[in-house]
């Protein structure tokens, strides 16, 4: 801080003034140091007030956080472990369904969505039905040599 001799100042700013008594920023400068001074000490002041303030108030915080923290942590590993043990005591637990259980289900499943179980036939093409006129002529051919032969082996 700078500070004026006793002598100078006598407790009263002694500094010239201008027409109303007041003195003035240019002419003391000095005054104008002190005063600037005082006021960055009393900021500095509610500084020093405020981060203490927050320095206790971090270390309640983490006091509390050390005090939950452990029991919130076992609290929900032994959720966890609970829905796990579950899911899997379920699994373990539930008979697979019989044949005739999962024929009913399917049964259920095609009356209420008949479209898919055999969705809307399209007529086919003419190509796709000349492969299968020559596809079923073939497999007579076929099948009526087979027959003949089996017929003459029989006798």
């Amino acid at each position: 801080m700078v500070k004026g001799t006793a002598g100078l100042m006598g407790g009263a700013e002694s500094t010239p003034a201008d027409g109303d008594g007041e003195p003035t920023k240019k002419d003391n400068p000095e005054a104008e140091a002190q005063r600037l001074e005082e006021r960055v000490d009393a900021i500095r002041d509610n500084l020093d007030g405020l981060v203490s303030e927050l320095d206790h108030r971090r270390h309640e915080f983490m006091r509390q956080l050390r005090r939950y923290a452990v029991p919130v942590a076992v609290g929900a590993a032994a959720l966890g472990l609970a829905v796990v043990g579950g899911v899997v005591w379920r699994r373990v637990r539930r008979p697979s369904p019989t044949r005739i259980q999962r024929l009913s289900a399917a049964l259920g499943r095609a009356v209420d969505h008949p479209e898919r179980v055999a969705p809307k036939q399209t007529s086919p093409s003419v190509a796709r039905k000349l492969v299968m006129a020559a596809g079923a002529a073939a497999a007579s051919v076929v099948a009526r040599h087979l027959a003949q032969r089996w017929v003459a082996e029989r006798r």
